[in-house]
Protein backbone atom coordinates (compact mmCIF):
# COMPACT_ATOMS: atom_id res chain seq x y z
CA UNK A 1 0.00 0.00 0.00
CA UNK A 2 1.45 3.36 -1.02
CA UNK A 3 1.36 6.11 1.57
CA UNK A 4 1.01 9.76 0.79
CA UNK A 5 4.05 11.90 1.45
CA UNK A 6 1.80 14.61 2.86
CA UNK A 7 0.81 14.42 6.49
CA UNK A 8 -2.80 13.48 7.21
CA UNK A 9 -3.49 16.78 8.92
CA UNK A 10 -1.56 19.99 8.82
CA UNK A 11 -1.21 21.71 12.17
CA UNK A 12 -3.28 24.89 12.20
CA UNK A 13 -0.24 26.94 13.19
CA UNK A 14 1.66 26.09 9.99
CA UNK A 15 -0.63 28.26 7.86
CA UNK A 16 -1.25 30.88 10.49
CA UNK A 17 1.84 32.97 9.68
CA UNK A 18 1.25 33.01 5.94
CA UNK A 19 -2.45 33.82 6.09
CA UNK A 20 -2.02 36.31 8.92
CA UNK A 21 0.01 38.53 6.58
CA UNK A 22 -2.82 38.50 4.03
CA UNK A 23 -5.28 39.72 6.64
CA UNK A 24 -3.18 42.72 7.68
CA UNK A 25 -4.71 46.08 6.89
CA UNK A 26 -3.33 48.42 4.21
CA UNK A 27 -4.50 51.65 2.66
CA UNK A 28 -4.92 51.73 -1.13
CA UNK A 29 -6.56 54.15 -3.56
CA UNK A 30 -9.97 53.09 -4.89
CA UNK A 31 -11.74 55.44 -7.30
CA UNK A 32 -9.46 58.28 -6.21
CA UNK A 33 -10.02 57.87 -2.46
CA UNK A 34 -7.79 56.06 0.03
CA UNK A 35 -9.51 53.00 1.44
CA UNK A 36 -8.57 50.55 4.18
CA UNK A 37 -8.59 46.90 3.10
CA UNK A 38 -6.79 43.66 3.78
CA UNK A 39 -3.67 42.81 1.82
CA UNK A 40 -5.61 39.92 0.31
CA UNK A 41 -8.26 42.29 -1.03
CA UNK A 42 -5.55 44.61 -2.37
CA UNK A 43 -3.87 41.73 -4.22
CA UNK A 44 -7.17 40.54 -5.68
CA UNK A 45 -8.04 44.07 -6.81
CA UNK A 46 -4.63 44.38 -8.49
CA UNK A 47 -5.03 41.05 -10.30
CA UNK A 48 -8.53 41.94 -11.50
CA UNK A 49 -7.31 45.36 -12.69
CA UNK A 50 -4.48 43.73 -14.67
CA UNK A 51 -6.93 41.26 -16.20
CA UNK A 52 -9.26 44.09 -17.16
CA UNK A 53 -6.33 45.98 -18.71
CA UNK A 54 -5.92 43.19 -21.24
CA UNK A 55 -3.96 40.27 -19.80
CA UNK A 56 -5.83 37.35 -21.43
CA UNK A 57 -3.98 34.64 -19.49
CA UNK A 58 -4.79 36.28 -16.18
CA UNK A 59 -8.39 36.86 -17.24
CA UNK A 60 -8.82 33.16 -18.10
CA UNK A 61 -7.29 32.14 -14.78
CA UNK A 62 -9.54 34.50 -12.81
CA UNK A 63 -12.65 33.27 -14.64
CA UNK A 64 -11.59 29.70 -13.92
CA UNK A 65 -11.16 30.42 -10.21
CA UNK A 66 -14.51 32.22 -10.04
CA UNK A 67 -16.15 29.25 -11.75
CA UNK A 68 -14.64 26.80 -9.24
CA UNK A 69 -15.51 28.96 -6.22
CA UNK A 70 -19.10 29.48 -7.32
CA UNK A 71 -19.58 25.75 -7.88
CA UNK A 72 -18.10 25.02 -4.44
CA UNK A 73 -20.25 27.71 -2.80
CA UNK A 74 -23.36 26.23 -4.40
CA UNK A 75 -22.43 22.80 -3.11
CA UNK A 76 -21.69 24.17 0.37
CA UNK A 77 -24.95 26.14 0.48
CA UNK A 78 -27.22 23.32 -0.57
CA UNK A 79 -25.32 20.38 0.81
CA UNK A 80 -26.07 18.62 -2.48
CA UNK A 81 -24.26 18.72 -5.81
CA UNK A 82 -25.86 20.63 -8.66
CA UNK A 83 -28.35 18.82 -10.83
CA UNK A 84 -26.95 17.80 -14.20
CA UNK A 85 -29.06 20.36 -16.08
CA UNK A 86 -27.86 23.17 -13.75
CA UNK A 87 -24.26 22.08 -14.21
CA UNK A 88 -24.70 22.09 -18.02
CA UNK A 89 -26.15 25.61 -17.96
CA UNK A 90 -23.33 26.92 -15.76
CA UNK A 91 -20.70 25.22 -17.90
CA UNK A 92 -22.15 26.70 -21.10
CA UNK A 93 -22.23 30.16 -19.52
CA UNK A 94 -18.66 29.77 -18.28
CA UNK A 95 -17.43 28.74 -21.74
CA UNK A 96 -19.25 31.67 -23.35
CA UNK A 97 -17.84 34.17 -20.85
CA UNK A 98 -14.31 32.87 -21.37
CA UNK A 99 -14.67 33.03 -25.14
CA UNK A 100 -16.12 36.57 -25.04
CA UNK A 101 -13.46 37.74 -22.57
CA UNK A 102 -10.65 36.54 -24.81
CA UNK A 103 -12.31 38.14 -27.86
CA UNK A 104 -12.57 41.49 -26.08
CA UNK A 105 -8.89 41.51 -25.14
Amino acid sequence: MRQSQRPAARPSQSRCGATAVLHESVSRPVDGDEREMTKLEAVIRQLVDKAMDGDPRLLRELLGEIHKKEAQAELDASGEPLAEVDREVLEALYIRLRRDAVKDV
